[in-house]
């Protein structure tokens, strides 16, 4: 799992970014929140529930997590306000060739 450098949040998240990043990672805590991740097929974002990160089929994948909200409405507008930045900023919705430099492991 990678994080993008500038990892966006909702303002409860803003001040917990790095213990939230290290518990997904691990897969340990009871975390409740959403995150939202690059496609792996598709110029899209999708959103996940965190407990869904603990099934086997994620944990062999390589996700590249782009931002964390607190319930699946507020990761909806984030997801909403992240594309609407992305095409203010390049007038296009090429979202992984605009994130690819920017992740941490």
């Amino acid at each position: 799992m990678k994080f993008y450098s500038n990892l966006y949040t909702t303002h409860f998240y803003r001040n917990k970014k790095h213990r939230i990043c290290r518990k997904l990672k691990s897969a340990k805590g009871n975390l409740a929140l959403y995150v939202i991740v690059l496609s792996e097929t598709t110029d899209l974002l999708e959103i996940y529930h965190s407990s869904i990160l603990c099934q086997s089929y994620f944990k062999e994948k390589e996700l590249y997590v782009i931002g964390i909200a607190e319930t699946h409405p507020k990761a909806v507008r984030l997801s909403t306000d992240i594309i609407l930045e992305l095409y203010q900023k390049t007038g296009a919705f090429d979202i992984k060739e605009y994130t690819a430099a920017c992740f941490n492991s």
